[in-house]
């Protein structure tokens, strides 16, 4: 398989966040999210990208009713009920569109991007679903990604991929995802650093040497190997995520730190797999623009050099299933 560059973006507006943050600390995030869509849409044309766009559902309508109406036929009921969004919506004034309530809904945002060449739609569950909490009800799961693949039909788009949320996910999520018709998944990065595990708030330690990382080179260079699994699922690894703008120094050694494992990719003829939320490019939107066009600048040096192509999660499965079959 030729070197291949992808990327996958989580769209999830204040529902990825809300069990964490308050909407008043992360407001502006959302609205520069929403603001910087267009303008990576642009760069995506601009230099001839493809990329994957993991949807989670919930974030997906125009207003409150059609919402509603679409809810998974059976729910997780989380032992922590803060987790639950369903809750949140009976207990909280959502607005009734998205006119409104920018926050919470964002069907133009998906419509948009869902109408750019190269767009791949993907699965971020329904509900912002998270796989490896305590539930009652493990059977949810399944009808949650139904409804997720009901719900992004609506763009007129196949959905074969999936992006399991805050990265939770085991043997058991991965096989009904099989059974749920889905092809591919964004596995984690094949580090101890991102091992599988619940939320934990307490795994301080881990959390500052994944952020350092970012910036230095305490892992290696992560690259993308895009493998069969042993559930007959495709996993597409992560390689890095892109971390807002903080100073010219720390984009810097960020920037440098993806190109040149990047390259690495390129020279090895493996992949390398960047995601990030819109929502990280909320603030410093410019800045945090300009990063992400070097990259792409640099991904164009790589592509005429090695032959590296841009894939979205899709195409790095499609490539994949006809060197295996070849």
């Amino acid at each position: 398989m030729n070197p291949y560059f992808c990327i996958s973006i989580d769209f999830e507006l204040f529902w990825g966040v809300r069990d964490k943050l308050s909407l008043h600390s992360y407001r502006d995030n959302i609205l520069g999210g929403r603001e910087s869509i267009p303008l990576i849409l642009n760069l995506f044309k601009k230099y001839g990208i493809s990329a994957t766009w993991a949807i989670a559902g919930i974030s997906s309508f125009s207003d409150k009713k059609s919402l509603i109406r679409n809810y998974p036929s059976s729910l997780p009921e989380y032992h922590n009920e803060n987790l639950c969004p369903y809750r949140y919506i009976a207990q909280s004034s959502i607005g009734d569109n998205e006119s409104e309530d920018p926050y919470h809904f964002g069907y133009s945002l998906v419509d948009q991007i869902s109408q750019v060449d190269g767009m791949e739609l993907a699965s971020h569950s329904f509900s912002h679903f998270y796989a490896l909490e305590p539930r009652v009800n493990f059977n949810a799961y399944h009808d949650d990604l139904t409804a997720s693949i009901s719900t992004l039909s609506r763009f007129g788009k196949s959905i074969s991929s999936a992006v399991f949320c805050r990265n939770q996910y085991d043997l058991e999520h991965i096989d009904v995802l099989k059974k749920c018709g889905f092809i591919q998944y964004r596995g984690n990065e094949l580090h101890n650093l991102n091992s599988i595990t619940h939320d934990d708030p307490h795994d301080l330690k881990r959390r500052v040497l994944r952020n350092i990382d970012s910036y230095m080179n305490l892992t290696g260079f992560n690259l993308s190997i895009a493998n069969i699994d042993c559930s007959g699922m495709l996993n597409i690894p992560s390689s890095a995520f892109l971390r807002p703008y903080i100073s010219p120094f720390t984009d810097y050694l960020k920037i440098n730190r993806i190109m040149s494992s990047m390259e690495h990719a390129a020279i090895q003829g493996y992949g390398y797999h960047l995601w990030w939320h819109p929502e990280n490019f909320g603030k410093n939107i410019d800045r945090n623009i300009n990063s992400l066009e070097l990259i792409l600048k640099f991904y164009c040096a790589l592509n005429q050099k090695y032959g590296m192509k841009s894939l979205s999660m899709s195409e790095v499965g499609k490539n994949l299933i006809k060197e295996v079959k070849f």
